[in-house]
């Protein structure tokens, strides 16, 4: 759920953000699924950065495994462009974001 739903009611009007990308990203580290989705959004389809399929399905599938149904179908869709080396590229990325996100849920 998003703790800044103003980011993707922006992401949905405008087509190309660069400080958008920045601020989704932001709260994407912050473990927000919608900017997750978002940031995988924007990698798909170039908007407010420069097209980047394995980034697109790296955030899509933090998003995923944070819990954000929707994003598996936009990253099925970003997989058919991707060889088997990128796909494999991208979850790696994945994992290293899950890694580096501060999950509120388990801090002391």
């Amino acid at each position: 759920m998003s703790h800044r739903p103003d980011l993707m009611q922006r992401l949905m009007l405008l087509r190309h953000d660069p400080e958008l990308v920045d601020e989704l990203r932001i709260e994407a580290m912050k473990g927000d699924t919608d900017a997750q989705y978002g940031l995988g959004l924007c990698y798909a389809e170039g908007r407010g950065v420069e097209q980047d399929e394995i980034e697109a399905y790296a955030w899509l599938s933090v998003a995923i495994m944070q819990g954000d149904d929707q994003a598996e179908d936009l990253r099925d869709i970003v997989m058919h462009n991707l060889s088997p080396e990128q796909t494999h590229e991208a979850a790696l990325r994945a994992g290293r974001y899950v890694v580096e996100i501060d999950h509120p849920a388990i801090r002391h």
